[in-house]
């Protein structure tokens, strides 16, 4: 899924022949990210992005050329990673990420591993759909939720002092954040 003689340079090659240059402290998803050298790259071009690299193949995960040390602006997921790909996704892509999100795809790994890239993009689209529904949400009802709590709370005539109690109290209010919570 690399050049032989010089990959680095062939996946310099790549990322300066793409349209869209990652802006600064933008958030860059690889799709196909072989043997580690696109991220590699990416890091030496635009030190300040967030990338999250998905891996098509657990052999190929475990040859990758940056296994030695951890780098923190790189989250990684692989076939046979202790969670799935819609959990690893929804977690390293935040509702406010994927506006500016930039989606490369490594041609010669999604060749290679056809079904598992096909998986990755539908697992990545079921992901934004999900935040951007997040986001109308919050867009459409955010600014009536906080006009009706600044209404109820300066219309109330009696506010309850906590008693402590040994007994679990919840509290929930709905919104896109309680789905998350709900196991706490």
């Amino acid at each position: 899924v690399h050049s032989y003689y010089n990959p680095g340079q062939e996946a310099e090659r790549f990322l300066k022949g793409h349209p869209a240059v990652p802006r600064d402290n933008a958030t860059v998803l690889v799709i196909g990210a072989g043997l580690g050298y696109i991220d590699l790259k990416l890091r030496e071009l635009k030190p300040d992005i967030t990338i999250v690299a998905v891996h098509l193949d657990s052999t190929l995960y475990a040859s990758r050329i940056n296994r030695g040390g951890a780098d923190p602006g790189v989250r990684r997921w692989y076939p046979g990673a202790s969670r799935d790909i819609d959990s690893f996704l929804a977690e390293s892509l935040t509702e406010t990420s994927i506006g500016g999100l930039q989606v490369l795809t490594w041609p010669p790994s999604a060749r290679a591993f056809p079904e598992a890239a096909k998986k990755a993009r539908e697992a990545l689209a079921r992901v934004v759909r999900h935040h951007s529904g997040n986001l109308s949400s919050t867009a459409a009802f955010g600014r009536l939720w906080l006009r009706n709590s600044l209404r109820n709370f300066t219309s109330a005539n009696l506010i309850a002092v906590p008693v402590r109690s040994p007994d679990p109290v919840v509290l929930a209010a709905s919104g896109p954040g309680l789905e998350e919570v709900l196991p706490i």
